[in-house]
């Protein structure tokens, strides 16, 4: 088996995996590491406990509407060789954030594998989200509530990327 062959199998399976979870599939830009976020859904959080808290997303508290699992997926293939990235953040509603990253690239010279992962604590406002890296690191991103347009389900908006609920939630 060629390695273009073993990668694209990997790939499919991959795909296959995430559409399972409801997770949105973006052709395109974002590399892993650049976003190192991550949330648990808080079972108990509904839509009126989140309108209940708007002082809150103005002064960057912790909005319970955003608790829970997010992931993006990146899929690029071109001249032999492709890339793929996921990244799954967990936002629990207590203010701590779990990031998991991974990306497999691969061509006919050869291909790679990265994993990155981080904790810390997250606040957000109405339009930014900011993890505090319990490495020491901290970084503010924007941030956009949306739906998604083909089947309705919240999606987070990121610094311009889609990542959508891996969990059951009401749309915005």
């Amino acid at each position: 088996m060629s390695l273009l062959n073993f990668i694209q199998k990997r790939l499919i399976v991959f795909l296959a995996a995430f559409l399972v979870l409801g997770c949105l599939i973006d052709l395109g830009k974002k590399q892993a590491g650049e976003l190192r976020t991550k949330q648990k859904q808080d079972a108990g959080t509904n839509e009126k406990t989140a309108k209940e808290k708007p002082a809150a997303q103005i002064t960057g508290g912790v909005p319970q509407e955003l608790a829970g699992k997010w992931c993006y997926l990146s899929n690029v293939q071109a001249n032999d060789g492709g890339r793929m990235s996921e990244i799954c953040i967990t936002l629990n509603s207590d203010g701590t954030y779990e990031y998991y990253g991974e990306t497999d690239s691969g061509n006919p010279s050869g291909s790679a594998h990265s994993q990155e992962n981080d904790s810390g604590r997250w606040t957000a406002t109405a339009t930014t989200i900011t993890a505090h890296s319990n490495g020491g690191e901290t970084k503010n991103f924007t941030l956009e509530k949306r739906n998604h347009p083909k089947t309705g389900d919240p999606m987070l908006m990121i610094d311009g990327d889609a990542f959508v609920t891996a969990y059951q939630k009401t749309p915005w």
